[in-house]
């Protein structure tokens, strides 16, 4: 790829992921491509000065990097809830504490981890939901099956 198709490819941001860990920005909010040119990530990029800029050494990172992930923590929870996930927000909490817990995460996981468990809440609700419809698909086999004079 030529460098014009890398510095596209990076402009297009290509390299971009809701998930904050696995952003190419890092929830930092700006990328630095292969050819060596900054990239505003449109994702978590919100208010995040440049890093060439002098206001980058007083901004709150701690603060936008907490931003990032909640954004990224409730979205996830919204998703899952558009895949059938049936739930309130404390539930939902306890879930992904659940799905923590069965992965060997530390006793004390951090932001990133939680973020991780909510994107995983999003194909356990996918799953649950093709189980429903199956049950359901089923249901129906078998009611027609008893119908039969």
């Amino acid at each position: 790829m030529s460098l014009q198709g890398i510095y596209d490819a990076a402009r297009q941001g290509v390299w971009q992921d809701e998930n904050p860990s696995r952003c190419g920005c890092g929830g930092r909010g700006w990328y630095l491509s292969d050819v060596d040119t900054w990239h505003l990530c449109s994702l978590h990029g919100l208010n995040a000065p440049c890093p060439e800029d002098e206001t980058e050494e007083t901004f709150d990172w701690r603060a936008h990097y907490r931003r990032n992930n909640v954004n990224a923590f409730r979205s996830f929870r919204e998703a899952a809830r558009a895949e059938g996930w049936e739930g309130s927000n404390l539930q939902f909490i306890l879930a992904c504490r659940d799905i923590l817990r069965n992965l060997g995460i530390k006793p004390f996981p951090d932001q990133a981890d939680w973020v991780n468990a909510a994107e995983a809440m999003i194909e356990k609700a996918r799953q649950d939901k093709a189980a429903r419809e199956e049950q359901a698909y089923w249901d129906r086999e078998h009611a027609a099956w008893m119908d039969r004079p």
